[in-house]
């Protein structure tokens, strides 16, 4: 089994941060996640590498039907259940969904939306605004790195300084699931960003602190993924986009621009870090109204308006 209880404390914390759930509705998550996970340990499925995520999944669906819950109750544990395993997918610690391999009715998998180029010129913008200081540089720096890359936050959060290379290659490399090395290539606008945080503005941030993660916090300790979220969020909100926004709404957004640009699929699940192609598949995926537009844009058969 791939998922372990470690995962838990930043699961709640996504709940309640990003998510901005209640904290009855977070509590109530927390006790359905705590019982899945007292489920694996009595049968010592949370240390049986035989077990699949999806089979562990099963068995606990047929316990909760086979202690004579309540069909609300036994929708309400398996929604925390997905719930955990989506959050699991978006940073990166599962590649498929186990819960979506069962063979009970479910919901289509709902892709994240990508924000529009407008969008993105919107967010960053909010950016500049304060990149004098030092927390604003830094922030900066992040989010433009993570657009213009499409890495994880985890992965963004936990580079060090020995990662990048400003030089004439321009690129970083990066860390992603299963100590898994790739090496992505920085836009030119970028890299001067970096540049400008690592000249002006980190080392204020660290003062006499030896440490040598890229992105570190006001206390010169390194920057927290939850810190993360709640930077693209607040600036989201400040950029006006009443959208649900998050990290990944930044590597999703990476990944169409590079998909409606013409890049090959394969090269953006190399870019991406995904073992399968099927998972950049269902990542980067367009809506119709998204492909219609790039089939009228681009087909030379394809019908046009007077």
């Amino acid at each position: 089994m791939q998922f372990h209880s470690d995962s838990i404390p930043g699961f709640i914390d996504f709940l309640a941060i990003e998510q901005n759930l209640s904290r009855h509705t977070v509590l109530a998550y927390k006790t359905d996640i705590n019982d899945f996970f007292t489920f694996l340990a009595d049968l010592d499925l949370s240390r049986d590498n035989n077990v699949s995520d999806a089979t562990a999944v099963s068995k606990y669906l047929a316990n909760l039907n086979a202690r004579n819950f309540a069909k609300a109750t036994v929708s309400r544990r398996m929604a925390a259940v997905r719930s955990f395993f989506n959050y699991l997918l978006d940073i990166g610690e599962i590649d498929t969904h186990p819960a979506n391999e069962l063979s009970s009715p479910k919901k289509a998998q709902s892709i994240p939306k990508a924000l529009n180029t407008q969008d993105i010129d919107r967010l960053l913008d909010i950016f500049e605004t304060h990149k004098q200081t030092p927390t604003g540089g830094r922030n900066r720096a992040l989010v433009r790195l993570m657009y213009s890359t499409g890495i994880r936050v985890t992965e963004a959060v936990t580079l060090r300084l020995d990662s990048i290379n400003l030089d004439e290659s321009q690129s970083i490399r990066v860390t992603g699931k299963g100590n898994k090395e790739r090496t992505l290539p920085l836009p030119t606008d970028t890299a001067i960003i970096l540049m400008d945080y690592l000249d002006n503005n980190r080392p204020r941030l660290v003062k006499n602190k030896l440490i040598d993660s890229l992105f570190v916090s006001s206390r010169g300790n390194q920057l927290s993924r939850q810190a993360a979220w709640v930077i693209i969020h607040d600036a989201a909100e400040s950029a006006g986009l009443n959208k649900h926004i998050s990290p990944h709404t930044l590597r999703h957004s990476f990944a169409t621009h590079l998909l409606r640009g013409g890049i090959h699929l394969r090269k953006v699940q190399e870019l991406l870090g995904h073992t399968n192609l099927s998972t950049t598949q269902i990542y980067t995926a367009l809506s119709d109204n998204q492909l219609r537009e790039s089939y009228n844009d681009l087909h030379p058969r394809a019908l046009r308006k007077n």
